[in-house]
């Protein structure tokens, strides 16, 4: 191919491209994902001018993008949000044996085994001492009972919520792979919005429940639990069902037994484990602590009852009570201990899971705050280069504009000397 001098013109117009319509300049979408572009030389004829033209075109536009930090970053939202959800039902589990504004569970308790007078009158005699002490000891254990039901009827529905939280993200997930898969329509979507918000609704599904990310590409796109259960497969997304089996203090979390595709098939029946996000707080809170402190007072409870019975109206044989080790529990819960001691073990491991899990939520939190700056850093705008590419390209418009007004004005000069 010969170039002549029309190949000036070609040249600055090559030159005085447009920007992109997606530029980050062009956005302010707070996820936005920064792009590259591979250039490479290549000469070409312009159709319309009729001009050879040479130069730099892009050969590649790219996402800033670092899979390793984005799967670790959405490791750490899954542990953060785990930890913080588990941390504020524990805490509500520990104002239940709070008596700081007014006496509860463990004054009655005192009081029962006390041997002494609590709010009997002079006149009134040991039994029916006895009878208002114990009636005060089991109003406040059930009392204390009714509000860990309340709370396990509250972890329920955070759990019914977060399952529908699941499904309406997977479905939106997928409905952007397909939109991708159509490729960007001008004026109706863009592919690298689309892509953004893609990565935004999986940061907030990792929020809620443990996921594993594959593949980049709409059709590779899938998303599924730690353990392996499918959320989301291309274009196809499967749907959680809950379903109420029971609880069983020390057992694994029941209740997620299927899911339905969004084809309307179903996949193979199953128990599915959550092992991260706000699903695997709840689920360990209700299934396991919440189960086991139940059952550790219901126990208490029955020991504190048949010890007293058997000690009579005896206050000197009440009183040895809290020193005496007795049996507490039935089966593999049995224990030996003394009343004091495994009421006293009961409330401190309610304060010390609530502080264990206080700690793990910080720890997490500042490593998810860490990651999401660095993918910010690479995937994220960074005015600075934004505004150094913003001169280059304004004193690049500046130069092939002149290169065109040259141009012309040499066009001009050979047309007069042929005249």
């Amino acid at each position: 191919m010969a170039f002549g001098v029309n190949l000036l013109p070609g040249v600055g117009a090559g030159a005085l491209s447009r920007p992109a319509p997606h530029s980050s300049a062009n956005s302010n979408l707070a996820a936005y994902g920064r792009q590259g572009a591979r250039f490479e030389f290549s000469a070409r004829v312009d159709c319309f001018s009729g001009h050879a033209c040479a130069g730099p075109n892009a050969g590649e536009v790219f996402r800033q993008f670092d899979s390793f930090i984005e799967a670790a970053c959405l490791d750490k939202i899954s542990a953060r949000d785990r930890y913080q959800e588990e941390y504020s039902l524990l805490a509500a589990a520990g104002l239940i044996f709070d008596e700081s504004s007014a006496p509860g569970l463990s004054a009655a308790f005192a009081a029962l085994l006390s041997g002494s007078p609590g709010t009997a009158s002079e006149n009134q005699d040991a039994g029916a001492d006895l009878v208002n002490r114990m009636n005060a000891f089991t109003f406040a254990t059930r009392s204390a009972a009714e509000l860990m039901a309340e709370l396990e009827h509250r972890a329920s529905g955070m759990i019914c919520e977060g399952i529908a939280k699941v499904n309406d993200l997977s479905a939106q997930i997928t409905g952007i792979n397909k939109e991708l898969n159509t490729g960007g329509v001008r004026g109706r979507n863009s592919v690298n919005a689309l892509t953004d918000r893609r990565a935004d609704l999986t940061r907030q599904l990792a929020g809620i429940t443990d996921i594993r990310l594959k593949g980049g590409q709409p059709v590779e796109y899938t998303l599924s639990t730690s353990s392996g259960f499918p959320l989301v497969r291309g274009e196809d997304a499967f749907f959680l069902e809950y379903r109420e089996t029971g609880i069983e203090a020390g057992a694994a979390p029941a209740g997620f037994t299927g899911a339905r595709e969004s084809n309307g098939g179903f996949s193979p029946e199953g128990k599915i484990e959550f092992r991260g996000g706000s699903l695997a707080g709840c689920l360990e809170f209700r299934d396991r602590k919440l189960a086991g402190y139940r059952l550790g007072l219901a126990d208490l409870t029955a020991a504190v009852i048949r010890e007293v019975e058997s000690a009579g109206n005896s206050a000197a044989r009440i009183a040895a009570l809290a020193a005496k080790e007795v049996a507490i529990g039935e089966g593999d819960r049995c224990v030996t201990s003394t009343l004091n001691d495994f009421y006293t073990g009961l409330t401190a491991a309610i304060s010390a899971d609530a502080s264990s899990c206080k700690y793990m939520a910080d720890v997490e939190k500042a490593m998810a705050d860490e990651l999401d700056a660095r993918r910010g850093e690479i995937s994220g705008v960074n005015l600075d280069d934004d505004m150094g590419n913003l001169i280059k390209s304004q004193s690049a418009y500046k130069a092939a504009a002149k290169l065109v007004t040259t141009a012309d004005q040499m066009l001009q000069a050979l047309f007069a000397l042929k005249l």
